[in-house]
């Protein structure tokens, strides 16, 4: 995934890179609280949200999420506030470049992006009201596009968005748990480049170990807090917009390092070894097989989708 992921020309190689540097000065600024370190975090930062104009939001949620997990326990309400200030500026400075950019061109205020508004209503209206990763195209997008401005369009097209979800309560419930099922599914279309999606084995391996060892260590969550929080913001993210294979493959890096915690601890729970070897050996080739027979996995999984009414 990762090898394939570098040989194509999308955000995510950049993105994984720049959120794997966000978290190790999360960790950095723990052991040396700088303002070096601090102005560096508050870059990388900024610099991931003008890859992807999700994690615009993302500074505030780390900031919360360590503020409840108590992960800088060791400092008073005084140095937490100035230490986030100092982050904050150090984040405002590259987006307001950006701004400032938008500014001279669209003469509006826009921080990061202006096709948000046409990607948010392409999350609510899905081909066939199923099929995300393939930009909306309806009569709305259609009138949309004739307003001539992008600002005008991705206004109109929230709007429309916000009438839906207050008109069809329970079909934007469904969507939500469609979303789950792409954020998780273990088909990677977008980006071993097959239609239909190869049947990622290593990841639908890994994954319930991963999970084990994501409950592990909830019990040293103010220790462990940085390595959850991508996970929880991309995923709840995804809720928002939509996610895939391609939108999970930045996490995936702390999933394999929750998967050792959860496979360890997995091996410590039999006293005779054999049985954990057998059983995970088991698994990782029932994964394999399904990897080698990837059509018949993916309608397996879709004729599932089905019987739980989200396809």
């Amino acid at each position: 995934l990762f090898i394939s992921g570098v040989s194509r020309l999308l955000t995510e190689a950049l993105f994984t890179f720049l959120l794997f540097l966000t978290v190790f000065y999360v960790y950095r600024t723990k052991e040396k609280l700088t303002y070096v370190n601090m102005c560096i975090l508050g870059i990388v930062i900024a610099l991931l949200a003008l890859t992807k104009a999700i994690t615009i939001l993302f500074l505030p949620f780390l900031f919360l999420a360590l503020t409840i997990a108590r992960y800088y326990h060791f400092m008073s309400l005084k140095k937490a506030v100035k230490g986030f200030l100092v982050i904050f500026i150090a984040f405002l400075i590259p987006v307001s470049i950006w701004t400032y950019r938008n500014y001279k061109v669209y003469d509006a205020i826009i921080p990061i992006s202006t096709q948000s508004g046409y990607a948010f209503y392409s999350c609510y209206f899905p081909r066939d009201g199923k099929v995300y990763g393939v930009n909306a195209a309806d009569d709305n997008v259609s009138y949309a596009a004739s307003l001539n401005s992008e600002i005008k369009m991705g206004k109109y097209l929230q709007g429309k968005v916000f009438e839906f979800i207050k008109k069809h309560p329970f079909k934007t419930l469904k969507l939500e748990l469609l979303k789950i099922f792409y954020f998780w599914v273990p088909f990677d279309w977008e980006i071993m480049g097959k239609s239909g999606g190869i049947y990622n084995f290593q990841y639908m391996f890994m994954l319930p170990f991963s999970l084990l060892g994501m409950f592990l260590l909830l019990r040293k969550f103010d220790q462990y807090a940085p390595l959850y929080i991508p996970i929880a913001y991309l995923f709840l993210m995804s809720l928002v917009f939509y996610g895939s294979p391609r939108m999970r493959m930045p996490i995936e890096p702390y999933l394999i390092i929750f998967f050792a915690v959860g496979i360890f601890r997995f091996f410590k729970m039999f006293k005779n070894r054999y049985i954990p070897a057998v059983i995970s050996v088991s698994y990782f080739f029932i994964n394999f097989m399904m990897f080698l027979y990837s059509d018949s996995a993916k309608i397996l999984f879709k004729n599932g989708a089905k019987c739980l009414g989200v396809w």
